[in-house]
C-alpha cells in the first residue's frame, strides 16, 4: 500500500479497478449532490463489481460508507463520512428511522422546483392590454398549466421586467437534465412573444434568461407513518427544509434547500454536463 500522499496513478491496479475507482471519485465528488456509489450506479454484473470493490478495499482506495443492501462506498478522500449504526433492542447493527430516510436520499435523483427566473424586454410593460394590478402595478397573465403536476405564472413588471415562476413541488425537474425544463419555456416564450400582444415582440433566448432561485431537492422512498416538517439553517445561513411529500398518493422524506443561484439558464444547463474529471486523486483521507 502507498503513503497516503500518493495518487492513484502510483498504485499497482487493474484496468477495471481504475474505471470504477474514476467513476466512484465523480459520484463522490460531483459539485451538484455528492454522495456514496452503490451497485445500483454499476452497469456490469453483481459478480464483477464485487471482485472489483473488494479489490479497491483491500488496496485502500474506498471503504464502505453505508451498510446494506446495496451498501454504498466512498473513496479515501472525498469526505463522505461513514454513517453511524445504532444497536436495535435485538443486538443487531442497524440504522435508526432516519439515518434510513437519509441513506435513501443519498441513492435518488436530485431535482429542481419552483424555480424563479427573470428576463426583459423594452416596451412589454406597456403594450401588454392587461389591466394592471392596484397595489403594485405589475401585470400577471393568467396561469399556465403544462400537465404533470407542472404550471407557470408570468409578471410583468414597470420597469419592463419579466418575472416567470414555475411551479413543479410534485414533478421536480432532474437538476442534470433541464431539457424539459427549457421545453417549457420555450413555449412560454411563445406565448409572450406571439400571442399577448398585437404585434409580436423580441424577447431574449431561454438560455439567456436569469435563474434567480429554486429549490433543491432529494426525495426518499416510500415510507408509512405520521407526516414530519423541520426547517434549520446551516452555519453559512443556507434554508433547508425535511419534511415529508405526498407524492402519487404515498409519502416520501424530501430534504430540500433554498438555493440563491443568480445564473443563466444556460449555464446552469452547461454545469450539468460538465463533471469534474478525478485526475491525480489524492488518497489522504483528510
Amino acid at each position: 500500500m502507498t503513503n497516503g500522499g500518493d495518487s492513484i496513478h502510483s498504485v499497482e491496479l487493474t484496468a477495471g479497478e481504475r474505471r470504477l475507482f474514476a467513476r466512484i471519485w465523480v459520484i463522490n465528488r460531483d459539485s451538484i449532490s455528492p454522495r456514496p456509489y452503490s451497485f445500483k450506479d454499476f452497469t456490469g454484473s453483481q459478480g464483477v463489481f464485487r471482485n472489483l470493490i473488494m479489490g479497491l478495499k483491500r488496496k485502500g482506495f474506498v471503504y464502505k460508507a453505508v451498510e446494506g443492501r446495496p451498501a454504498f462506498y466512498a473513496c479515501r478522500g472525498s469526505g463522505i463520512p461513514p454513517v453511524r449504526m445504532t444497536n436495535d433492542p435485538m443486538g443487531v447493527n442497524s440504522p435508526t428511522l432516519f439515518e434510513r430516510f437519509l441513506l435513501s436520499l443519498w441513492d435518488s435523483v436530485t431535482g429542481v422546483h419552483d424555480i424563479r427566473l427573470v428576463t426583459d424586454s423594452r416596451g412589454f410593460y406597456d403594450r401588454l392590454r392587461i389591466v394592471p394590478n392596484s397595489r403594485s402595478g405589475d401585470k400577471y397573465l393568467s396561469s399556465m398549466d403544462f400537465g404533470r403536476g407542472r404550471c407557470v405564472k408570468v409578471a410583468v413588471h414597470r420597469t419592463d421586467t419579466i418575472s416567470v415562476a414555475v411551479g413543479c413541488s410534485a414533478n421536480p425537474f432532474p437538476r442534470d437534465n433541464l431539457t424539459e425544463l427549457f421545453l417549457i419555456l420555450e413555449r412560454v416564450r411563445d406565448h409572450l412573444a406571439f400571442e399577448c400582444l398585437d404585434s409580436p415582440v423580441l424577447l431574449p433566448p431561454i438560455g439567456d434568461w436569469i435563474v434567480n432561485q429554486w429549490h433543491f431537492n432529494k426525495d426518499g422512498g416510500e415510507f408509512s407513518g405520521s407526516g414530519f416538517n423541520v426547517t434549520f439553517h446551516d452555519f453559512t445561513g443556507t434554508f433547508y427544509r425535511f419534511y415529508s411529500k405526498s407524492l402519487n398518493g404515498s409519502n416520501h422524506p424530501r430534504l430540500e434547500r433554498l438555493e440563491r443561484v443568480e445564473k443563466t439558464l444556460g449555464e446552469l444547463a452547461r454545469e450539468a454536463l460538465e463533471p469534474a474529471p478525478p485526475k491525480d486523486v489524492s488518497l489522504d483521507a483528510g
